[in-house]
């Protein structure tokens, strides 16, 4: 049973101040015939309820203020969350934005990769066919030299086979 301190210092039961507002009601009023309805002393009344008043346990008025607390607690808490949950998302988008940007700088590296290949590729390719190119003409003209050269030796041999021939003393 809840028992509150009185003004008097005394425990008081609340239930005995409840069972004294059901006996006003019950024994100690009158009746109005031909309804439900009673007529109760109102200062009797007043005091009762005062007394339930003055009754209530501390441990209620410390309850509420405690379910006070605890709205007040869960209004912060609910806040905080919905802090975390807008900084997260802001967070959550500014990710998703990185990654988008970093998506697309990988797809743009991979098209100038792709670029500089294939221009790296033709350069070679270009600088195979100047190469061979040259390379040709390197091998004509060597060919011409080579020519030149034989003829010159076929010509020196020629004269000099001639020259032995008309005095045979001048090849020893």
């Amino acid at each position: 049973m809840a028992r509150a301190v009185g003004k008097g210092g005394a425990k008081i039961d609340i239930d005995y101040w409840v069972d004294r507002l059901e006996e006003l009601l019950l024994d100690r009023s009158r009746r109005i015939p031909f309804t439900s309805k009673t007529i109760v002393d109102g200062d009797e009344y007043l005091h009762l309820i005062d007394q339930i008043r003055i009754s209530v346990p501390k441990e209620i008025t410390e309850a509420q203020r405690v379910l006070q607390e605890q709205d007040q607690i869960i209004a912060r808490a609910r806040e905080e969350a919905a802090n975390i949950v807008a900084l997260a998302q802001e967070q959550r988008d500014r990710l998703v934005g990185e990654h988008e940007l970093l998506r697309r700088a990988e797809v743009e590296r991979e098209k100038l990769l792709e670029r500089a290949r294939q221009e790296a590729a033709r350069i070679a390719a270009e600088a195979d066919a100047y190469a061979l190119e040259v390379l040709r003409e390197l091998e004509q003209q060597l060919n011409a030299f080579q020519k030149t050269v034989r003829n010159g030796i076929a010509l020196l041999e020629g004269q000099r086979t001639a020259k032995e021939e008309k005095d045979p003393k001048a090849g020893s």
